[in-house]
């Protein structure tokens, strides 16, 4: 039988963690070992199959062993299943110490802690699942602007920030695109552009949508000067609607940029961002280049 102070305890540590499902398998590792000894326990594994989400990749947790304790594998499990929201499966399968014999009441018990571990998962999953949409664009599924400076901050506060540089890029044909063909075709051309510059990117940054034809990207400054020189080749293809037959049309990204680079003084991932779009707004002159990096010149005009 469980022990009320044990229950308090392993909930006390394991509530309010704020953990990916793996992150938390761990955590609920190292604090279950009281409450499942009370409950003369020799082996508790979980099972998990997430699908994969708009906003997430799936998760699997294959027969991960919680605690063990001198399981006696010749008596028949309690095993435990839940259904989660999007078809995700989480099974709990439990065996008792050798020289135990369970009651009826002592597996009433275990699955009330399979129970009590299939809410607790279903939250910490359910949690990173609004934090990622809260931080993610909704119609290209890069990052919003929250999401970017979520991940901009934490660069800085790891002292990595001179490693990178702040890329912010404005469509110039975006609103030529819409009246041309339809709004439908221009949010298709920023979901494949956005794609494009994903798939460019890997692990050495990422991109986030700021506004209607607006992206900021955060980028190793290894790879800078190969991704400008990639922003020049970007061509779309896209499927016009046409009652005679739909048409096939590739259409120029013709992007220009704002380039702020990256270094340890400065602790405010925002700054970057504001010098970046500062640049940008140089690039309006006549006479500009597609590309401008900021320079101190411009304070004046972060302001305006």
């Amino acid at each position: 039988m469980f022990v009320s102070s044990e229950c308090y305890d392993f909930l006390k540590n394991v509530y309010n963690a704020n953990l990916s499902p793996l992150q938390y398998v761990k955590l609920v590792e190292r604090e279950i070992k009281n409450l499942a000894e009370s409950a003369n326990i020799g082996r508790f594994s979980i099972d998990v199959n997430l699908p994969p989400s708009a906003f997430e990749k799936g998760t699997v947790i294959s027969k991960t062993v919680l605690f063990e304790k001198k399981p006696d594998l010749t008596i028949e499990p309690v095993v435990s299943e839940f259904t989660s929201f999007n078809n995700g499966l989480y099974v709990f399968e439990s065996f008792p110490q050798k020289g135990t014999a369970w009651t009826k009441e002592d597996r009433n018990q275990i699955d009330f802690l399979s129970h009590l571990l299939f809410v607790l998962f279903t939250r910490c999953s359910l949690s990173k699942l609004i934090q990622r949409a809260q931080e993610t664009d909704i119609l290209t599924g890069c990052l919003n602007s929250k999401g970017l400076i979520t991940l901009g901050s934490a660069i800085i506060k790891k002292r990595l920030m001179s490693k990178f540089s702040v890329v912010y890029l404005n469509v110039k044909s975006f609103k030529k695109i819409n009246e041309k063909y339809s709004q439908d075709t221009g949010d298709i051309f920023l979901i494949k552009l956005s794609s494009r510059i994903s798939s460019f990117l890997k692990k050495d940054g990422a991109i986030s949508r700021f506004m209607a034809d607006k992206f900021c990207v955060l980028i190793k400054n290894s790879k800078l000067a190969d991704f400008l020189k990639y922003l020049t080749t970007i061509t779309i293809p896209l499927e016009i609607e046409n009652p005679q037959g739909n048409i096939n049309v590739s259409i120029e990204c013709n992007l220009t940029a704002g380039i702020s680079e990256g270094n340890n003084a400065i602790n405010s991932f925002e700054n970057y961002v504001e010098m970046a779009q500062t640049a940008l707004e140089t690039t309006k002159k006549p006479d500009s280049e597609p590309f401008v990096f900021y320079n101190s010149s411009m304070e004046n005009l972060i302001s305006l």
